[in-house]
């Protein structure tokens, strides 16, 4: 069941949160002006943000004005508060749900606007929001079963088009992904060091290789072509529908805790190629597995 807890326990729910309530603004007061929410968070997110001045410039009329007026975390908040939330509807939340989406970058830190969500203050606000949302029917569909609902395939994304006949057996891609794992851990091993604050970057994904399942939003479009990590703005997509044979086993990844039970009983060590990048957006030094699903 979908309650606001869950919503705040992780970076990608607040996200959402966040997106929805200046969702929320914009809609009751289209026009910017001075102590505006969303000009708040943005500023108090520019201020927070650790590579401020480098990859994340404030520039046009204004920007020096900006630069200057330090907006905290409780100013957001006291912002927030004075927000009507209007009704949910399937279209807003799948909005927020895709701008949390693209915003996420587990190769580094934090960005100021997951850093200003985190903080006391805005969690406190932001429980308003998250009870509004859990609350709507809208949102049903995050806590119920993937197996009961029409699944499909995300073959490609924007200008390419593969020959969707011609997909490698499951087994092949799985056993090539483990051996390459495997290969670039040792190296890792060999030639990285023990230090997670180290200037390392390695590869963050751990999602498996070959072709995953996504459901069918409201309208009848599949929810894999609009949540996507750090998209690149395509407006074409090859999808596929998936039948999963009967008799298929199927372990359903719906919470944190299935996923860390997956990777508890089927550990395959990454721990020298993710210690670094990892360590930047989690603040985490320890080991490191994902699931072995050969």
């Amino acid at each position: 069941m979908l309650t606001a807890d869950i919503l705040l326990s992780g970076p990608r729910g607040r996200r959402m949160l966040l997106a929805y309530a200046i969702d929320a603004e914009r809609t009751l007061r289209p026009e910017p002006g001075d102590g505006m929410f969303r000009i708040s968070a943005h500023r108090a997110a520019y201020h927070l943000d650790v590579r401020q001045g480098t990859s994340r410039v404030l520039f046009g009329p204004g920007a020096e004005e900006a630069r200057r007026t330090i907006v905290t975390a409780e100013d957001v908040a006291r912002s927030l508060s004075e927000i009507s939330l209007p009704d949910v509807t399937a279209v807003d939340l799948r909005s927020a749900l895709a701008e949390a989406v693209d915003a996420a970058r587990y190769w580094q830190e934090p960005d100021g606007e997951d850093v200003l969500v985190a903080t006391e203050v805005m969690q406190d606000e932001l429980r308003r929001v998250a009870e509004h949302i859990a609350g709507s029917e809208c949102a049903r569909w995050w806590s119920t079963s993937l197996a009961s609902s029409d699944q499909w395939s995300i073959m490609s994304r924007g200008e390419e088009s593969p020959d969707t006949d011609e997909v490698p057996a499951a087994q092949q891609l799985l056993s090539e992904w483990r051996t390459s794992t495997l290969e670039s851990e040792a190296r890792a091993e060999r030639d990285r060091p023990v230090d997670p604050a180290a200037n390392w970057s390695g590869y963050w994904w751990s999602n498996p290789p070959t072709q995953g399942s996504t459901r069918v939003l409201f309208d009848g479009t599949p929810a894999g072509m609009w949540f996507v990590e750090d998209s690149m703005g395509w407006e074409r997509a090859v999808v596929r529908a998936l039948r999963p044979p009967n008799g298929a086993r199927i372990y359903e990844i719906d919470s944190a805790q299935a996923w860390s039970e997956l990777c508890r009983r089927f550990p395959l060590e990454v721990t020298a190629e993710t210690r670094q990048v990892w360590y930047r957006t989690t603040g985490r030094s320890g080991r490191w597995v994902i699931p072995d699903l050969v």
